[in-house]
């Protein structure tokens, strides 16, 4: 009889401790002849997946440090280990050393090719709209498109609402809102949309040194669901962008205005059953930008856009992944009209047409239980109208898993047939995008060791990447916003080519459980690169190299109504090559440059502090009021350098800073 007790009580222990487990309290206690179950519930807002990807519960992002009252998905894509932005007006990402254009920003699985609003302080993805976002670092033959470097991801809620639902929220800058609407039982209706208005309390704040800035920008998307049935799933997406801003210069009477902005439209069907799965998407996506410089006797504009018209599809069966890409590109690299005292200089648009045909496949193989593996290529068709180019893209990944630990290793060889450039250093769209045919496709070797390991019965977890990237035909723009002005611009003359190589480790320490939750990172980046055009024997400093970057993200919830969050950064600053001499000729900016990359930024800190109140009313509708301050230690950080009128009337570069320092906001939210 003892002995059944004792098998009885066993089995009680166990099934109780398997409850607990799964439960959604933080810590929940029992006793049972002197054993003592402890649970506790993930709260972090961030996981991180057994391969290797991170994934954000977007709703979770409402209790972190909101910027100016908004909590942007991308800013805290910046947050995380192994991922980097060039300065503080850039909310594009540099995931494991490489810049910005050689990582996806995704709609699902559309690119967006432009997210910055508000030079880099609010992106285009507006969080509401959203359920989760993911960030995978490496590229691999499954991944959308064709890229160098990772992506990020913004996913729907697939979930159908009873009744509908709302969020609104309204701060000093901008007011957002968002609105799930049932429609029947299997089609639901998602509406969201984002407007600023900085003029009417933060122009003067926000305006960089003493320029004048005049600046709105807003979001519009629209999402259509419709569960054909319970297998079938019908999707139709919308979304819309746009940027405006003015901004005055007196020191050359100098007025910039420049309108740029997104439009995406795609339907998708998902069907799903069993170990069968099958997605397919028609989808076209755009981005034009426009600039104009209006001086005392020169006027110019650089119109450029990039358009896709695209289909994918991909078909898991078991462990095989099949899938392909068809793509048509429209792209209207940089075109330069200027007119005026000096000479008159018009360049056509060189327009190229590219059709881009991929397809992939690949397999997954279970060793054991804990071990797996992954072996797939992407097969590239990239046609211009100069040349054809034909690629193979293979990557592998092999990795271990148990209930507490993992590491994996992944290789990835990658070619990008698109990529960025153009003139970063005044904060404003003036980047455009080319085509490989003039200048090679590029491509790169890419080697990733992710590990990671809760500790301390699973509250905190801590994780370690080390890469390794070799990249060829590289370009960069070699000169500033203003050398288009003069009659012997032209855009090859500018663009350096060469070999790159990354290498790094990023370190993170998270706490995933509890009232006090949050993480530490640092990352170690060295991104070099060689061009043909100078010294091969010299090695230069990417433009975007941060080799020192220290994050940390703390969030705690004294109780149900009150979340109390900070953020802190600090990091390296970023190369930039100064001029030796500069003089001004008949309305022309005549530069002389010091050798490349030779200078960099002041080293970058700042603080952000926030405070959120919220309370329920009948059980269905929350309120929230929140107050944050923006760089709450006044640090005076650099954004870039620029031409500055000294009072002898001499021109010298100067760095240039937000007037000022520490950005107060408060916004209110409602939802319902």
């Amino acid at each position: 009889m003892t002995q059944l007790k004792f098998i009885l009580i066993s089995l009680f222990t166990l099934v109780v401790g398997k409850v607990a487990s799964q439960t959604n309290d933080s810590v929940r206690d029992s006793s049972l002849d002197s054993v003592t179950i402890k649970a506790y519930r993930y709260t972090s807002s961030v996981k991180e997946q057994q391969d290797g990807r991170l994934v954000w519960n977007v709703s979770k992002l409402k209790e972190l440090p909101k910027i100016l009252g908004n909590a942007d998905p991308i800013r805290y894509t910046q947050m995380l280990p192994g991922v980097q932005t060039n300065s503080e007006y850039k909310s594009g990402v540099n995931i494991l050393g490489c810049e910005n254009s050689h990582n996806s920003l995704l709609l699902e699985t559309v690119p967006i090719y432009n997210v910055n609003h508000l030079l880099g302080f609010f992106s285009a993805f507006n969080a509401s709209h959203f359920s989760e976002m993911s960030v995978d670092k490496i590229t691999t033959y499954k991944s959308v498109s064709n890229k160098l470097g990772g992506s990020v991801t913004m996913h729907h809620d697939d979930t159908h609402p009873s009744s509908i639902e709302g969020e609104l929220t309204l701060g000093m800058i901008s007011s957002q809102g968002s609105l799930k609407l049932p429609l029947n039982a299997r089609t639901k209706l998602t509406i969201s949309a984002r407007q600023s208005y900085l003029n009417l309390l933060y122009h003067k704040w926000l305006s960089a040194d003493e320029g004048r800035l005049n600046y709105s920008f807003g979001d519009y998307n629209v999402t259509l669901q419709h569960q054909i049935t319970p297998s079938n799933m019908l999707r139709v997406d919308y979304y819309a962008g746009y940027d405006s801003g003015k901004f005055g210069d007196a020191d050359f009477l100098a007025n910039m205005k420049g309108n740029w902005g997104n439009q995406m439209a795609s339907i998708q069907w998902l069907y799903a059953k069993r170990k069968f799965k099958l997605n397919q998407v028609l989808y076209t996506t755009r981005y034009a930008n426009k600039l104009s410089l209006d001086m005392t006797e020169v006027q110019g504009s650089i119109p450029s856009s990039i358009q896709e018209f695209g289909y994918r599809g991909s078909l898991q069966w078991r462990k095989w992944l099949l899938g392909g890409e068809l793509i048509y590109h429209k792209i209207r690299p940089q075109k330069v009209n200027i007119k005026g005292f000096y000479s008159t200089n018009e360049h056509q648009s060189l327009e190229q047409n590219p059709l881009e045909i991929m397809l992939y496949g690949g397999y997954t193989h279970a060793f054991t239980p804990q071990i797996h593996g992954t072996l797939g290529s992407k097969f590239t068709s990239f046609n211009t109208t100069s040349k054809n180019y034909f690629q193979s893209s293979p990557s592998a990944s092999l990795s271990y898993n148990n209930e507490v630990a993992q590491i994996s290793l992944s290789y990835a060889l990658n070619h990008q047939n698109l990529f960025q450039t153009g003139f970063t250093d005044a904060g404003l769209p003036t980047e455009f995008w080319i085509s490989a045919d003039e200048n090679n496709a590029q491509y790169a070797h890419s080697l990733l060791v992710n590990a990671s390991s809760f500790i301390f019965n699973r509250r905190y977890r801590i994780s370690a990447d080390l890469f390794y990237k070799k990249l060829y035909n590289q370009i960069e723009y070699n000169g500033s916003v203003l050398d288009f002005v003069n009659k012997t611009y032209n855009l090859q003359s500018n663009l350096l080519h060469g070999k790159g190589t990354n290498y790094g480790v990023s370190l993170m320490l998270q706490k995933c459980t509890g009232k006090l939750t949050g993480w530490l990172t640092y990352t170690y980046t060295h991104s070099r690169r060689r061009f043909n055009e100078f010294n091969l024997t010299k090695v230069f400093p990417s433009s975007h190299e941060r080799p020192h970057d220290f994050k940390a993200v703390i969030t705690y919830k004294p109780s149900k109504h009150w979340d109390i969050g900070g953020t802190f950064v600090y990091a390296s600053g970023t190369p930039f090559t100064p001029p030796k001499s500069l003089n001004l000729i008949n309305g022309n900016i005549i530069i002389n440059y010091a050798d490349y990359n030779s200078s960099r930024l002041s080293p970058y800190m700042r603080c952000d502090i926030s405070v959120n109140y919220k309370w329920t009313e009948n059980k269905k509708t929350e309120h929230s009021i929140n107050l944050s301050l923006y760089n709450a230690f006044s640090n005076r950080n650099e954004l870039f350098w620029r031409i500055k009128k000294s009072q002898e009337c001499k021109y010298a570069y100067r760095p240039v800073s937000f007037v000022l320092k520490i950005l107060p906001s408060i916004s209110y939210s409602i939802k319902f």
